[in-house]
């Protein structure tokens, strides 16, 4: 591709924001100096996430999680964190730059390893908790991690823990006992309950969020303690912008006023339950009732039970729960809800206005984010996303957005009514693939990241994102990239061609199928592949569906398989 030449674009404010950002200083600007060109950031926006876990004292007796009949206070949060930085400190070695794996379902302690981490200058390495022993272990050993907290299911999925060549302690939150294992309560036995003396600077490393790339092999996007901190305020002008509509000022808006409870429904391995929920919800005070897994009926007794008032999730969810609200004509769970935020795919176009009339007080938004740029990127609020509920909205102020036209980059506002690939320059940013330098430098040119996913812009300047340059599935918020689908089906013996491409699906978006030919003169049944299939994928990535073609797959002439000719004949009644 070459580099950019571009200059320096200055980020675009949208005009519904304006008064948002004119009238809190929450929401000021500032200049950072870099290299290849000046970035623009929240001037408010803590340092480091040390910083921000010591400021959480300021509400000790505050409920921070509630969850299975139990709860934890700010201050024996904190504690248990300083409790668990020691332990991996003195009693595992851990120094700064370290990374610490973390595999287990959404609960307290899944928290607590994290900030645990954050505040020793160590990285914290969320791992996806659906994944099978396999999947999960590529992930751990590209990291690096020398210390494995992980609960039951997860231990059970690896199986041979002597298989992690990097792992030098495992902590099982669990009561079961594994070989190899401490159990987390002796870890934090006689602990002191003060966090340790750590220097954290805001361009060390926080994190590496693992992502399947084009190739099939596992990506980790290394994010910093700026990036993640620079991601709070983004999230809050969300909260802002519903305050003010409701009061008509930012007078009484402040990021420790009590009152909000958040449903966290998103897995914490992901950027949309770590940093949309967990992260900005501890800087705002919040209470966080933590749903362990997503079912839309508990939801909406959780909510009704909390008086939940924020609610961030992806667009499957919000049609599952609009499905059953409609169904029970509940009144009284949407009354307390303040805010609606979805994310990781394009709703339907007919989900905001349902939504609008199931939850009146609550403003609905949506956006664009990806793990690379550390979950936000571009938002849509109120009116306008019911408007053009398919476009993302408009870039943040701290991102500054450019379409990639004809290998040339073109501003946003000489975009208009154009296509290209949505490529953007941000603070939130990752630093690079985790030893990938390789496809750093494919995703980072000249200091501008390309999203791989392209857009058009409308007179407005709202975004719509219209294809994707990597071929990958969304289903129900969950990346499947084809390439890995498609290398597993290859490996049975008989199937000599494969394609996988996903197919529309009223709640979950997306979903993965596939075509596939057999070898010359063999049989297999559909079902018997994808029970292959399921045995070395989550299953989320296995196809639903599994199609024989009795002739070869179309192919252009360079002999890349035509999916959209497999997914017109798939739309094509029989």
């Amino acid at each position: 591709m070459g580099k950019f030449t571009d200059g320096v674009i200055e980020p675009t404010v949208a005009s519904e924001l304006a008064p948002i950002l004119s009238a809190c200083s929450r929401f000021e600007t500032a200049r950072l100096a870099n290299p290849l060109g000046d970035l623009v950031i929240w001037a408010s926006a803590p340092k480091t996430l040390r910083s921000l876990l010591e400021d959480t004292a300021s509400w000790p007796e505050r409920v921070l999680f509630a969850s299975s009949g139990q709860s934890w206070t700010y201050r024996e949060h904190l504690i248990a964190v300083a409790r668990f930085a020691h332990a991996l400190r003195n009693r595992f070695g851990v120094v700064k730059g370290d990374r610490v794996a973390i595999a287990m379902q959404n609960r307290a302690e899944w928290s607590i390893a994290f900030w645990a981490t954050q505040s020793i200058g160590a990285i914290a390495v969320p791992i996806n908790a659906w994944l099978l022993g396999p999947e999960m272990t590529v992930c751990i050993d590209d990291s690096g991690a020398c210390v494995l907290v992980a609960d039951t299911v997860r231990l059970d999925r690896l199986g041979d823990l002597d298989a992690l060549p990097s792992v030098d302690h495992v902590i099982a939150v669990d009561l079961a006992a594994f070989d190899r294992t401490t159990m987390w309560t002796a870890a934090l036995e006689n602990q002191p309950d003060t966090l340790p003396d750590a220097i954290v600077e805001p361009d060390d490393p926080a994190t590496i969020f693992y992502t399947s790339g084009t190739t099939g092999r596992p990506k980790g996007a290394l994010g910093t303690h700026r990036a993640a901190c620079q991601n709070i305020v983004s999230v809050s002008l969300i909260d802002a912008f519903a305050y003010h509509r409701r009061h008509g000022d930012l007078s009484g808006f402040a990021p420790g006023a009590p009152g909000i409870v958040a449903l966290l429904a998103i897995p914490l391995f992901h950027v949309g339950g770590c940093h949309g929920t967990l992260i900005p919800m501890i800087a705002r005070g919040a209470t966080i009732v933590i749903q362990e897994r997503w079912d839309a009926a508990v939801a909406t007794t959780l909510m009704r039970e909390y008086d939940i008032t924020h609610f961030t999730g992806v667009p499957t969810q919000f049609v599952q729960l609009a499905d059953l609200l409609e169904q029970a004509d509940e009144v009284d769970v949407p009354a307390k809800v303040k805010m609606l935020n979805m994310g990781g795919s394009a709703p339907p176009p007919e989900l905001p206005g349902r939504l609008a009339r199931l939850f009146p007080y609550a403003l609905l938004a949506s956006g664009f984010g990806q793990t690379e740029c550390t979950q936000i990127a571009t938002l849509t609020f109120g009116t306008d996303f019911e408007a053009k509920a398919r476009s993302c909205g408009r870039p943040i102020p701290i991102v500054a957005m450019q379409l990639l036209i004809d290998g040339k980059l073109v501003p946003m506002p000489d975009a208009v009514g154009q296509t290209g690939e949505m490529v953007l320059r941000a603070p939130t940013m990752l630093r690079e693939y985790f030893n990938r330098p390789e496809a750093t430098s494919e995703t980072i040119v000249n200091g501008w990241m390309r999203t791989g996913d392209i857009a058009s812009v409308d007179a407005d300047g709202m975004l719509t994102i219209v294809d994707r340059a990597k071929d990958m599935i969304i289903r129900g918020g969950e990346n499947i990239y084809c390439i890995e689908v498609e290398r597993v089906l290859l490996e049975h013996p008989l199937v000599a061609e494969v394609a996988v491409y996903g197919r529309s699906h009223r709640v979950l978006g997306e979903e993965p199928v596939a075509t596939v030919v057999l070898t010359e003169g063999s049989e297999v049944q559909s079902g018997e592949l994808r029970e292959f299939a399921a045995g070395k994928l989550a299953a989320f990535k296995v196809p639903v569906e599994i199609f024989i073609s009795p002739t070869s797959l179309e192919r252009n002439p360079i002999g890349k398989v035509l999916k959209s000719v497999l997914r017109t004949a798939l739309a094509q009644p029989t």
